[in-house]
């Protein structure tokens, strides 16, 4: 049975009364699942791919928790550059706590999303997946039974955007290897959202408030059989 899911990141949600760039990132957020809710009603999941929030306070984390509250999707949700994780813990008590990844089934593929916060990173917002959270990582390859998606925040290999690549995942290329063994290893399909190498397909998901002209190819070998469409930006 074919599954829809919906991708979205880098919602930088406010506390009330702060603008973005002049733009209410909360109300913006609200507007893309509204309209969601309409043209994708038949999606079975919404993956929410870290930048939660601007500045990673308990207060902001509230007003995205009360917005999710009336939103019809089951949401997950990834940490970012711009999250914090006791805030986020503290407010999202109902999730384990430690590292916010995990893998979920769809149908016949299995999505793995990572955690590549690194609250200790020198300049702030570059990621990083630590040994613990990479040996998790290959555990949950080797016991995938079909095709593999794999989600992150950090981008893993160099974009050709000279400030995205300052903040990359700065073990990227170490991460990037163990995927591509994995791949060799299994002869099983693997696809990474961030970017392209060897086997790979490459897609970049836009925030909703800085725009940026990005490479954006569409492909028709549809990881859960199907045609894929893609959009970087919000209907806004």
């Amino acid at each position: 049975m074919t599954e829809k899911i919906l991708l979205m990141s880098d919602i930088h949600i406010t506390e009330p009364g702060v603008t973005i760039v002049g733009l209410n990132p909360a109300l913006r957020f609200k507007r893309c699942l509204e309209h969601a809710a309409v043209h994708h009603s038949d999606a079975s999941h919404l993956f929410i791919m870290g930048d939660l929030t601007h500045n990673g306070s308990c207060k902001e984390y509230v007003v995205l928790k009360e917005i999710l509250s009336s939103q019809p999707f089951e949401a997950t949700l990834m940490l970012g550059n711009h999250d914090r994780r006791e805030p986020f813990a503290k407010t999202f008590n109902h999730l384990s706590e430690g590292f916010q990844h995990g893998k979920k089934p769809f149908g016949k593929t299995e999505i793995i999303y990572l955690d590549t916060l690194d609250e200790r990173a020198k300049n702030e917002h570059s990621g990083l997946i630590c040994e613990e959270r990479l040996q998790w990582l290959e555990g949950n390859l080797q016991s995938g039974n079909g095709p593999i998606l794999v989600l992150s925040h950090h981008h893993m290999l160099f974009s050709g955007f000279y400030g995205m690549d300052e903040i990359r995942l700065i073990n990227g290329k170490k991460v990037s290897e163990l995927l591509l063994t994995y791949i060799n290893k299994s002869g099983k399909k693997l696809k990474e959202i961030v970017a392209e190498q060897d086997e790979w397909s490459k897609k970049n998901i836009g925030t909703q408030h800085y725009d940026t002209i990005l490479d954006m190819v569409l492909r028709t070998d549809s990881i859960f059989g199907h045609h894929i469409s893609c959009n970087s930006q919000p209907p806004l």
